[in-house]
């Protein structure tokens, strides 16, 4: 995931410094995009792992390529994650969502493009959504975020796993055909506050306090934090014009004790 979702900064690149008159056509033309109701981003970066709301997913070298497509509030969002190891799948996350000011709606759907048996990457069709797989080809989650305003900077985040998320033991039963089994949901919910702010250096820090409500699977156990992270992206000037934002994460996961140090590379 998202064994797993994310949130990262875009990186931008700079043109060499123009004549005022350039300048200020190059402003204009940017005043009328960011206007456009209409928008379409891509951009890829290379991450030393992939860890979400505190837990790990991926713990080797992958490479993320994100394409957002916005209209008139409405946004679609394709995101990927892969692995440079084969011991991996590949996951791919699609998005339909809502913004209207700071608030915003979205319903996610992650793919998992294949399974690990005994050593074997075995591919799954993406035309199958199974309660019986549990989550093992698609899990569906559903957030509401807050991105803060003027007079509260504070990033507000709530997701809750709505599909392919269930109660392990009555799963296992049920499959089975054992008493007492039964497909029930989890409905294994993150909570996250933020708070991001930039140095007179160019330097980015952002901090972020996650858990959960109650057991599920962000932890089996029942209620927990189970993210602690401190970020700082770091803008590195490759040329007068091409600067790359490097970012390293910091995860403590104190329900499971864990600590998890993440270098990320924003190719473009």
């Amino acid at each position: 995931m998202k064994r797993l979702s994310i949130l990262t900064l875009a990186a931008l690149l700079l043109l060499a410094p123009a004549a005022p008159g350039v300048q200020a056509q190059e402003a204009e033309e940017t005043a009328a995009a960011k206007s456009s109701p209409v928008s379409l981003d891509f951009g890829a970066k290379l991450k030393s792992k992939h860890v979400w709301n505190g837990k790990i997913s991926y713990d080797s070298w992958n490479l993320q390529p994100d394409f957002t497509f916005s209209a008139y509030g409405f946004y679609f969002n394709a995101w990927g994650c892969m692995p440079v190891t084969q011991a991996y799948g590949s996951e791919v996350d699609l998005t339909l969502g809502y913004e209207i000011g700071p608030v915003s709606f979205g319903v996610t759907d992650f793919y998992y493009t294949a399974s690990v048996d005994e050593a074997r990457l075995f591919t799954q069709p993406f035309f199958t959504w199974d309660a019986k797989d549990n989550g093992r080809i698609h899990q569906t989650y559903v957030t509401l975020g807050f991105s803060g305003v003027e007079k509260f900077p504070i990033f507000i985040n709530v997701g809750t796993l709505v599909f392919g998320d269930y109660d392990a033991v009555k799963f296992d039963k049920w499959k089975k055909g054992q008493e007492g089994g039964e497909i029930k949901s989890n409905w294994s919910t993150y909570i996250e506050l933020g708070y991001s702010h930039t140095l007179s250096t160019g330097q980015t820090l952002t901090y972020r306090l996650g858990g959960t409500p109650h057991k599920g699977f962000f932890f089996d156990r029942g209620a927990g934090i189970t993210n602690i992270q401190f970020s700082i992206t770091q803008p590195f000037k490759i040329t007068d014009s091409y600067t790359i934002p490097v970012t390293g994460d910091i995860h403590l996961n104190p329900a499971y004790e864990q600590l998890y140090f993440v270098l990320t590379v924003q190719l473009f």
